[in-house]
């Protein structure tokens, strides 16, 4: 009986830690998601005022096999090609030129390619905010990139598909112009969204 009693309450202790550890856990994942959307609504700020003070016009590709670099602007230590705008969500995010961890943890960053190529794919937390906000996008939605030089490129969502984390391939050697991907809730795959240039 007394080894009942002690196992009862051992687990409502155990019980309460655990309930303790996912409200803690919930909290820090909160105040993470707010973190970065307060810096990323301020570089947005610094980098549209970048790019309406900007007089470049779209880069010319000279050479045959030549592609020009985008344009960068740094802030706080990190280099940005441009910002997302995603109309129907009421998003605007900031790109950086790269990810990396800790940069993923400000705003999204540039995965692969370009948009002078045509197979730009950019990576994102899955911030309620952020990249989490992709899950309500539809075929047909408009997306638009604007890069550091006030040129906008704009993009229609084609399709959503789930990839595995290693599906590298599949995730830059697509037929689209744009691809966009977080990981799905669990972080065991990558919601990805394949979008085709309008010109």
């Amino acid at each position: 009986m007394q080894g009942r009693k002690l196992l009862s309450r051992l687990c409502i202790v155990l019980g309460v830690l655990c309930i303790g550890g996912a409200a803690g856990l919930g909290i820090r994942n909160q105040q993470e998601d707010a973190r970065a959307q307060q810096q990323a609504e301020q570089v947005l700020a610094q980098l549209q005022q970048d790019a309406s003070g900007s007089t470049h016009t779209a880069p010319v590709i000279l050479p045959e096999e030549t592609v020009p670099s985008m344009r960068t602007v740094s802030i706080n230590g990190y280099d940005y090609i441009g910002y997302l705008t995603f109309p129907t969500l009421d998003t605007e995010l900031p790109v950086m030129d790269h990810w990396s961890k800790a940069g993923l943890k400000i705003a999204p960053g540039r995965y692969y390619g370009s948009v002078y190529t045509g197979d730009l794919v950019i990576a994102g937390h899955n911030y309620a905010k952020g990249f989490g906000k992709l899950k309500a996008l539809r075929q047909g939605d408009p997306v638009l990139f604007t890069d550091m030089d006030q040129v906008t490129y704009r993009y229609q969502v084609d399709q959503i598909e789930i990839l595995e984390p290693g599906a590298v391939a599949d995730m830059i050697q697509s037929p689209w112009e744009l691809s966009l991907y977080t990981c799905t809730y669990n972080g065991q795959l990558r919601m990805t969204v394949r979008c085709h240039e309008i010109k």
